[in-house]
């Protein structure tokens, strides 16, 4: 059995998806932003490439929040500042906690068997409040968040600090949890940890990890046999 079992946030626990969508129309709207779909399109393809750049190293968690909104704000050529937007945005995605199917229900029971920690990239008031609002609070033991640890998923550097807090010493005892090939399975494989790679929407990982799921309820078996 794992004895600790780590679970990335979005689009593991949490439907981001959902969240970005309504966290961002929401501001557009704050702004009385005309926008197309199209539009919501343009940026998410934008932010995703630039947490990718950051899940590289390659740019800071400052980087990004100042200029991830630029792109779109000079697409729909308006002259509202990037980095307010950016901070109505957030206010709404803190705020924000959708879950991912089964999320609560699988959470609560491997809860009574493990310890259930919580490991993302993300900003730290967003990923802290979701969580402190969400049903999920009380069977989660620890969340670590990449901007206050310093290093993102998939670092080794991110994985080492998790382990020295939690006093983890052998690593055959933890399982990483998580969608993102490259940041959860990398990362997590890299650490020398057992994965498990959750997508719903079915595939082959190209990298190595020990299960994969389509559904968060075939991870109680896993867990606990």
């Amino acid at each position: 059995m794992y004895h600790t079992v780590l679970l990335d946030a979005d689009n593991t626990l949490f439907d981001f998806d959902k969240a970005e969508d309504f966290s961002l129309r929401r501001a557009l709207d704050f702004f009385r932003l005309s926008y197309r779909e199209e539009d919501l399109s343009f940026y998410k393809e934008q932010n995703s490439f630039l947490w990718k750049q950051l899940e590289k190293g390659l740019i800071s968690f400052k980087e990004l929040q100042a200029t991830r909104f630029h792109p779109l704000l000079q697409r729909l050529q308006v002259s509202v500042d990037p980095s307010l937007f950016n901070q109505r945005y957030l206010d709404y995605l803190g705020n924000s906690h959708f879950l991912m199917p089964d999320a609560l229900t699988v959470c609560r029971s491997l809860s009574q068997i493990t310890t259930l920690v919580i490991v993302t990239n993300g900003i730290s008031r967003v990923q802290r409040n979701r969580l402190r609002l969400s049903s999920l609070s009380p069977y989660i033991s620890s969340c670590f968040v990449s901007e206050e640890i310093g290093y993102s998923k998939p670092q080794k550097e991110f994985f080492s600090i998790v382990f020295q807090t939690l006093g983890i010493e052998q690593l055959s005892d933890v399982l990483m949890v998580g969608d993102s090939l490259s940041s959860d399975i990398q990362g997590g494989s890299s650490a020398g940890i057992d994965c498990c790679w959750y997508c719903p929407q079915g595939g082959i990982s190209p990298i190595p990890c020990r299960y994969q799921i389509s559904s968060l309820k075939e991870l109680i078996p896993i867990v606990s046999s």
